[in-house]
């Protein structure tokens, strides 16, 4: 699924744009300006799609001197349907969110979401990442139990698999010790979920929550 645009699949691109664009209008306003704000490439494609929306009623049309001006019938019955459609993107971020919760509940410091999804730039095929930073007391099949649930819940949800970047506090440590690139995507995208701040466990690498002892090198360079 279309993380960043899921209303995109079930309306259409350039169908959803239009609605977007009706729904925050104040006035009425003619095709051509629809276009221009839509993002729509084709100003035929524009007209069409109002025509239809006109023609089922969910838009109303009247003239304005030698234009025609397009309304949203908030009114009708398939508004409110529509509406929750194009505010899906929200409810899909908060439906990964509360997945990634649940099932890593009690056995992790901390659980963020990274990359694509986290900068709103996932599409059809993005994988949602997670970065996941055990309780050293976690045994290792109840973790193993946790990355199957956790690829399943999310695959549910939104046909999207999951990748994990699981690690111990230790592990997080020499990853920022080491300046592994995916460091600097988690600090730049990185949003918690649940547990710790992500960011402070960076910022404190040798001294990182639930970790038994102190890295080798006791001075990492996060910031």
């Amino acid at each position: 699924m279309d993380l960043s645009h899921p209303e995109y699949v079930v309306l259409g691109e350039n169908r959803a744009r239009i609605l977007h664009r009706l729904a925050v209008l104040a006035e009425p306003a003619s095709g051509r300006r629809i276009h221009e704000l839509s993002g729509v490439r084709a100003l035929r494609s524009t007209q069409r799609i109002l025509d239809e929306l006109v023609a089922l009623g969910l838009v109303d049309m009247q003239k304005v001197g030698p234009s025609n001006a397009y309304t949203l019938n908030r009114g009708h019955v398939l508004w409110g349907p529509i509406e929750e459609i194009l505010a899906t993107r929200a409810v899909v971020q908060s439906a990964v969110e509360e997945a990634v919760r649940e099932v890593t509940a009690g056995v992790v410091v901390s659980a963020a979401i990274y990359g694509s999804m986290a900068r709103g730039e996932a599409g059809p095929e993005s994988d949602v990442d997670v970065l996941v930073v055990w309780e050293e007391a976690t045994a290792v099949d109840q973790r193993d139990a946790v990355l199957e649930a956790l690829d399943e819940r999310v695959r549910r949800l939104t046909g999207n698999r999951v990748q994990v970047l699981a690690v111990t506090g230790a592990e997080l440590a020499r990853l920022v010790e080491h300046e592994d690139p995916l460091v600097a995507s988690i600090r730049r995208d990185g949003q918690i979920v649940t547990g710790v701040e992500i960011r402070t466990l960076l910022a404190a690498n040798t001294t990182v929550p639930g970790r038994p002892e102190r890295a080798a090198d006791g001075h990492g360079e996060g910031t």
